[in-house]
């Protein structure tokens, strides 16, 4: 007897059914007493054996979740010819298998929380080539997955999540979504959450600080306390500070949440120039998030210290004596405190 299949391989698993195969059985004479008792079959099972004469067929059905080989043989002496002769023992037949479902593996990164303008690299890793896997075969919500690119079994999409809001986004595939090069389909993969955060912050506030008051002196601007103390910050948020001096120069200082004194240098002050300087600030939170401008805080500043310019005296010119009264008077480049 001579054993051949119609397929050289066989694979095709949806969950639920899988591919089979036509084997056929063709004997060098005509028998009478040849059936399904006579054949021994490995890692699947052959259907009821259909035929007459020399020529018979069954069907092979592999086993499920298997990759390897199947064997159909048929033992010396398990059928008879016409006059009574006894088979021997000839080839074997034999399958490649690869029914196995393939399953796939979703990672994101970075692992932190992404907002602002942050996207996410997503991988999938398949156990198997795919002939078909697309965006189709993913399931998003939260966000959106661009076009994947890849191929074989490793493919990658950026994920850019939902505006304004704070609602994960989840990925996963569904199963029987791709197959792999066998025909089999994919088994229901794990959900991969990414933490999203796309709210904007609140404007911080911007104050002049408790020892300062305008018209700010230079003393003032670069005291330990800080010139301008910053509030309303998200903790761990990176405050950013605008100084604008009237002469169109300006500074910028940074400060961490969720509040912060911000002092000048000499160089600042050097930059900014004395007259009115407008302050404003900004706040992006850990996920990348910016807020709107505070509004303005506005103050004078004045770092050059007041000159006596001219000194005269509004008494009669003349010798004085011992005891009598002169006026001087001094004449200041601004007006000072008494």
């Amino acid at each position: 007897v001579t054993i051949n299949s119609d397929k050289a391989s066989v694979g095709g698993n949806d969950g639920s059914t899988v591919e089979t195969a036509t084997i056929t059985f063709t004997l060098s004479e005509d028998s009478s007493d040849f059936t399904d008792s006579d054949i021994t079959t490995t890692n699947g099972t052959l259907g009821q054996i259909s035929g007459s004469g020399s020529t018979y067929t069954a069907t092979f059905t592999p086993s499920s979740d298997f990759s390897g080989t199947a064997t159909i043989d048929v033992a010396a002496s398990k059928f008879s010819d016409s006059a009574g002769n006894t088979n021997v023992t000839t080839g074997q037949g034999t399958v490649a298998i690869n029914t196995v479902q393939p399953t796939v593996t979703i990672a994101s990164s970075p692992l932190t929380t992404i907002g602002g303008a942050n996207t996410a690299t997503v991988s999938f890793t398949l156990s198997a080539n795919s002939i078909d896997f697309d965006n189709s075969s993913v399931t998003v919500t939260g966000g959106t997955l661009g076009t994947i690119t890849g191929s074989g079994s490793s493919y990658t999409a950026i994920f850019t999540p939902s505006p304004n809001s704070t609602t994960p986004g989840q990925i996963s595939v569904e199963g029987s979504a791709f197959t792999d090069t066998d025909g089999n389909t994919n088994t229901l993969s794990l959900t991969t959450t990414i933490l999203v955060d796309t709210v904007a912050p609140n404007a911080p506030t911007v104050s002049l600080s408790a020892n300062a008051n305008s018209p700010v002196s230079k003393a003032e601007a670069t005291s330990a306390f800080g010139i301008v103390d910053v509030t309303g910050g998200e903790a761990g948020a990176t405050m950013n500070v605008l100084f604008t001096g009237s002469n169109g120069q300006s500074v910028t200082k940074s400060a961490t949440g969720p509040s912060g004194s911000i002092l000048l240098t000499e160089s600042d002050l050097n930059t900014l120039g004395d007259g009115d300087v407008a302050v404003t600030a900004t706040q992006t939170d850990t996920a990348g998030n910016e807020s709107p401008v505070s509004s303005p805080l506005e103050f004078v500043l004045d770092t050059i210290a007041p000159q006596v310019v001219a000194v005269d005296s509004s008494s009669p010119p003349g010798a004085y004596k011992s005891g009598e009264t002169v006026t001087i008077n001094a004449y200041l480049s601004e007006p000072v405190a008494a």
